[in-house]
């Protein structure tokens, strides 16, 4: 008897811990720091369209979350970059950042002399921060700091984690004018369970962000303001080790707007990219529009081309422009208010020949 009692004493720990493990793997994550970015980390993600019937909102403890009928239409590829590997004055940020990533394209604005924006991130034991950014004003880097970093995510994050953030910069640019911005979001980890993507399947955290954000522009050339206000809900789906969220969807007034870590595809035949059209640039100007819509692009050779709007279950809800372009410059405007399309997110799709381009669109009437 006494024997048997010792055996059992011996195996008790053994039998806890296998318990433990048993019920770690079927219970929640934890999210923490070794699961963000580090410096030349390299990741994929792809723009995704039909969530016209997906409830994204849904959510609650031990969820299942099926996107695996997102369509990909656009692919990006990020690569996480030491501040030492950028413009020699961006060395500025390698005190306080652990890398840099290549953020949006410039502003769509004619005269406005920005180009090759980073963001800026510290990662630590309690929380994943935005320190600042970097852009190419004139061609030249200028880098700007917030007053205080962002706390983009808390750490240990869990099932209830909540935090908030608020960032600001306000900065005189050099020959241009003065440039602000704040920035400010409530967190709330509300959400724990299974996400299923075209990409695979994965244990995550979902976390619901309500997001304000505010940019004031005053340029000395036009000797005028340019403020632009935007609330949002931004939903994200975190996993163990990868990198960036899974998932994540913005919805606001303006519509819906969804992006997750992909493999490399094959989409569209020149969804990025245009031959005809000069550095692939096409500027979609002012945007996010209350009416008119501006267009200006250079065509290399002379061309057939379509310009067409869709929207976000990719649909074709406009055409704009069909016919023949000559070489050289071109400008086209088109005003939504005289149309029957509603407010909310949409493609422009600039197609030549079998080679194509998008551009989003903002319409807020």
């Amino acid at each position: 008897m006494k024997k048997l009692i010792c055996n059992t004493v011996k195996l008790l720990p053994v039998f806890l811990l296998l318990t433990g493990l048993s019920i770690s793997a079927n219970g929640q994550i934890t999210i923490d720091q070794s699961d963000m970015p580090s410096k030349d980390d390299t990741v994929r993600s792809s723009i995704g369209l039909n969530l016209e019937f997906i409830d994204f909102t849904e959510t609650g403890e031990d969820f299942l979350w099926d996107f695996s009928q997102l369509i990909p239409i656009r692919q990006r590829v990020d690569t996480f970059l030491s501040p030492f590997d950028l413009p020699l004055i961006y060395w500025l940020f390698g005190i306080s950042s652990d890398f840099g990533v290549k953020g949006f394209e410039g502003l769509p604005i004619p005269g406005f002399p920005f180009s090759d924006q980073y963001d800026f991130y510290k990662k630590k034991n309690d929380g994943y921060r935005a320190i600042g950014l970097g852009v190419s004003i004139f061609d030249f880097p200028f880098p700007i700091f917030y007053d205080d970093p962002d706390l983009v995510y808390k750490f240990p994050m869990d099932y209830g984690t909540n935090w908030s953030s608020q960032a600001h910069f306000a900065q005189e640019l050099p020959s241009v004018g003065y440039l602000e911005k704040t920035r400010t979001h409530v967190d709330t980890v509300d959400g724990w369970g299974t996400l299923i993507t075209p990409y695979g399947t994965f244990e995550v955290l979902r976390i619901k962000s309500e997001v304000t954000e505010t940019d004031s522009l005053y340029m000395d050339s036009l000797e005028i303001g340019i403020p632009y206000s935007r609330d949002y809900t931004l939903y994200q789906w975190l996993g163990k080790g990868q990198k960036i969220p899974l998932l994540q969807i913005a919805s606001s007034l303006g519509g819906v707007f969804a992006e997750y870590v992909d493999s490399a595809r094959t989409i569209i035949s020149g969804i990025n990219e245009l031959p005809l059209v000069r550095n692939n640039q096409l500027k979609v100007f002012p945007n996010p529009t209350g009416s008119t819509v501006q267009l200006q692009f250079e065509m290399l050779e002379k061309q057939e081309v379509s310009i067409s709007l869709f929207d976000l279950q990719g649909r074709e809800v406009l055409t704009v422009f069909r016919g023949e372009l000559p070489q050289g410059e071109a400008g086209l405007s088109f005003n939504l208010n005289d149309s029957p399309v509603g407010s909310g997110i949409y493609l422009l799709q600039l197609r030549a020949g079998n080679q194509s381009m998008y551009r989003k669109i903002i319409y807020e009437p």
